[in-house]
């Protein structure tokens, strides 16, 4: 079963598409579509710092929280979704 037929079972389709979109753009949705389906098939995952600190998934974690209301929340660096979005994308 796909993460979207998963999604719309659960009643937030509309949200969960949007994501999606995100996930597309930023070439994600393959890669999480497959770690998804290798963990329902019980294997644990090692090493994943790679992914989450890649450029794609950074990009992809920003485009989706800031628009989230709790964007608007300092965290414990005392920054908000605002005090970041003057940095440059590149590293």
């Amino acid at each position: 079963m796909r993460l979207k037929e998963v999604n719309s079972e659960r009643g937030t389709d509309l949200l969960k598409r949007k994501k999606l979109r995100h996930n597309e753009y930023y070439n994600l949705q393959e890669c999480f579509d497959t770690l998804y389906t290798r963990s329902v098939n019980g294997e644990k995952f090692y090493g994943l710092i790679e992914l989450m600190s890649s450029n794609e998934n950074i990009r992809l974690a920003y485009r989706n929280i800031k628009r989230n209301t709790g964007s608007k929340t300092a965290g414990i660096d005392k920054l908000t979704i605002k005090d970041i979005s003057h940095l440059s994308v590149e590293m």
